[in-house]
């Protein structure tokens, strides 16, 4: 069964905490790309196993890509930088660099929008941040953990 968009608009502004510390390693094949994954637990029924947070940074292209995830499989929201997407649909609207993808009954996450709440783009804890607080995800700074490429902090 596939995710509707009133239930993940309904998931969106559910509140949510971060579990744990992200932990970033980089991807077996290709050492230019850092990759973290955690869980995100709904408050208010204590379920743990709905929703997880996955993270891609590539540092040879300089892309980062968040995504708040339903059942290990379908996006509920996806914020990427640094990578240019056209909408899909009769308009192809050109979307820029930075945009977010929003779960849709028409499109699944393949339309986008650009986001006006990521205060500062190039700063990648400051952006992680700002989708968290948009997918309602409470978090202490400290469980953002750090991402150290070639010698020198994210």
């Amino acid at each position: 069964m596939s995710l509707t968009e009133a239930e993940a608009e309904a998931f969106l502004s559910e509140p949510k905490t971060l579990l744990g510390k992200i932990a970033w390693n980089t991807v077996s094949d290709a050492q230019f790309i850092y990759k973290a994954v955690a869980k995100v637990l709904l408050t208010q029924s204590g379920n743990a196993s709905l929703l997880d947070l996955v993270l891609t940074y590539n540092s040879k292209a300089r892309t980062f890509v968040f995504v708040l995830r339903y059942a290990h499989r379908e996006n509920i929201r996806r914020l990427e930088f640094n990578k240019p997407h056209i909408n899909p649909g009769r308009s192809r609207e050109h979307i820029g660099k930075l945009h977010k993808h929003k779960w849709t009954d028409a499109y699944g996450d393949t339309w986008a929008y650009e986001p006006t709440d990521i205060e500062d783009p190039w700063d990648f804890r400051r952006s992680l941040g700002n989708f968290l607080t948009e997918c309602n995800i409470e978090y202490e700074p400290a469980q953002l953990g750090t991402l150290q490429v070639q010698g020198r902090w994210i």
